[in-house]
Protein backbone atom coordinates (compact mmCIF):
# COMPACT_ATOMS: atom_id res chain seq x y z
CA UNK A 1 0.00 0.00 0.00
CA UNK A 2 1.50 3.42 -1.22
CA UNK A 3 2.35 5.64 1.62
CA UNK A 4 -0.11 8.20 1.18
CA UNK A 5 2.17 11.16 3.39
CA UNK A 6 5.27 10.18 1.49
CA UNK A 7 2.69 10.93 -2.31
CA UNK A 8 1.30 13.89 -1.00
CA UNK A 9 4.74 15.67 -0.08
CA UNK A 10 6.18 14.42 -3.59
CA UNK A 11 3.16 15.89 -5.67
CA UNK A 12 3.53 19.03 -3.65
CA UNK A 13 7.23 19.22 -4.33
CA UNK A 14 7.10 18.42 -8.16
CA UNK A 15 4.12 20.79 -8.34
CA UNK A 16 6.24 23.53 -6.62
CA UNK A 17 9.12 23.07 -8.80
CA UNK A 18 7.30 23.12 -12.00
CA UNK A 19 5.66 26.33 -10.67
CA UNK A 20 8.95 28.05 -9.42
CA UNK A 21 10.89 26.96 -12.85
CA UNK A 22 8.07 28.89 -14.97
CA UNK A 23 8.08 32.25 -12.60
CA UNK A 24 12.02 31.79 -13.13
CA UNK A 25 11.18 32.18 -17.02
CA UNK A 26 9.10 35.24 -16.83
CA UNK A 27 11.26 36.41 -14.30
CA UNK A 28 13.96 35.59 -16.62
CA UNK A 29 12.15 37.18 -19.85
CA UNK A 30 11.07 40.12 -17.87
CA UNK A 31 14.15 40.92 -17.10
CA UNK A 32 16.01 40.76 -20.58
CA UNK A 33 13.62 43.64 -21.82
CA UNK A 34 13.91 45.39 -18.77
CA UNK A 35 18.23 45.29 -19.51
CA UNK A 36 17.57 45.50 -23.40
CA UNK A 37 15.20 47.87 -23.30
CA UNK A 38 13.55 46.14 -26.23
CA UNK A 39 10.00 44.59 -26.19
CA UNK A 40 9.11 42.55 -29.79
CA UNK A 41 11.39 44.69 -31.45
CA UNK A 42 10.32 47.80 -30.35
CA UNK A 43 12.24 50.18 -28.45
CA UNK A 44 10.77 51.48 -24.68
CA UNK A 45 11.26 54.57 -23.23
CA UNK A 46 13.34 54.88 -19.94
CA UNK A 47 10.10 55.53 -17.67
CA UNK A 48 8.35 52.26 -19.17
CA UNK A 49 11.54 50.40 -18.64
CA UNK A 50 11.42 51.60 -14.57
CA UNK A 51 7.80 50.62 -14.71
CA UNK A 52 8.18 47.30 -15.66
CA UNK A 53 10.82 46.73 -13.47
CA UNK A 54 9.18 48.38 -10.29
CA UNK A 55 5.11 46.96 -11.30
CA UNK A 56 6.19 43.61 -12.95
CA UNK A 57 9.83 42.27 -12.42
CA UNK A 58 9.35 43.28 -8.76
CA UNK A 59 5.88 41.17 -8.62
CA UNK A 60 7.14 38.34 -9.98
CA UNK A 61 10.18 38.02 -7.56
CA UNK A 62 7.97 38.56 -4.57
CA UNK A 63 5.45 35.98 -6.30
CA UNK A 64 9.10 33.43 -6.30
CA UNK A 65 9.81 34.41 -2.73
CA UNK A 66 6.34 33.59 -1.64
CA UNK A 67 5.55 30.67 -3.23
CA UNK A 68 8.53 28.98 -2.33
CA UNK A 69 7.60 29.94 1.80
CA UNK A 70 4.12 28.99 1.49
CA UNK A 71 5.29 25.72 -0.24
CA UNK A 72 7.90 25.14 2.10
CA UNK A 73 5.67 25.83 5.46
CA UNK A 74 3.38 23.70 3.93
CA UNK A 75 5.33 20.52 3.39
CA UNK A 76 6.77 20.88 6.68
CA UNK A 77 3.20 20.71 8.38
CA UNK A 78 2.81 17.49 5.72
CA UNK A 79 5.89 15.91 7.46
CA UNK A 80 5.47 16.83 10.75
CA UNK A 81 1.93 14.46 10.79
CA UNK A 82 3.77 11.20 8.89
CA UNK A 83 4.02 8.30 10.28
CA UNK A 84 7.22 7.17 9.76
CA UNK A 85 10.29 8.78 10.40
CA UNK A 86 11.98 8.43 6.77
CA UNK A 87 8.60 9.85 5.25
CA UNK A 88 9.37 12.99 7.94
CA UNK A 89 13.03 13.29 6.99
CA UNK A 90 11.73 13.34 3.56
CA UNK A 91 9.23 16.17 4.05
CA UNK A 92 11.75 18.08 6.15
CA UNK A 93 14.73 17.80 3.40
CA UNK A 94 11.91 19.62 0.83
CA UNK A 95 10.89 21.97 2.99
CA UNK A 96 14.42 22.93 3.48
CA UNK A 97 14.94 22.86 -0.62
CA UNK A 98 12.29 25.21 -0.44
CA UNK A 99 13.99 27.59 2.38
CA UNK A 100 16.80 27.25 0.56
CA UNK A 101 15.15 28.54 -2.85
CA UNK A 102 13.44 31.14 -1.11
CA UNK A 103 16.74 33.06 0.48
CA UNK A 104 18.36 32.28 -2.81
CA UNK A 105 15.50 34.30 -4.85
CA UNK A 106 16.03 36.93 -2.14
CA UNK A 107 19.41 37.39 -2.19
CA UNK A 108 19.35 37.13 -6.04
CA UNK A 109 16.29 39.11 -6.36
CA UNK A 110 17.79 42.22 -4.89
CA UNK A 111 21.13 42.15 -7.00
CA UNK A 112 19.83 41.73 -9.99
CA UNK A 113 17.08 44.55 -9.16
CA UNK A 114 20.10 46.87 -8.07
CA UNK A 115 21.65 45.99 -11.33
CA UNK A 116 18.75 46.54 -13.69
CA UNK A 117 18.60 50.18 -12.07
CA UNK A 118 22.37 51.13 -12.39
CA UNK A 119 21.15 49.97 -15.98
CA UNK A 120 18.39 51.83 -16.50
CA UNK A 121 20.30 54.74 -15.38
CA UNK A 122 23.18 54.22 -16.95
CA UNK A 123 21.36 54.05 -20.48
CA UNK A 124 19.31 57.05 -20.08
CA UNK A 125 22.90 58.60 -19.69
CA UNK A 126 24.22 57.74 -22.47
Amino acid sequence: MPNVTLLSILAVTLTGYFSCMWVTKMITGRGNDIVTGIINGVPVSRRERWLMLITDWLSWVALQVSLLIILGLGILEIARGAGEPRVALIGYMCCIMCGFGAVFWTILGGVLFTNMMRIIRETARS
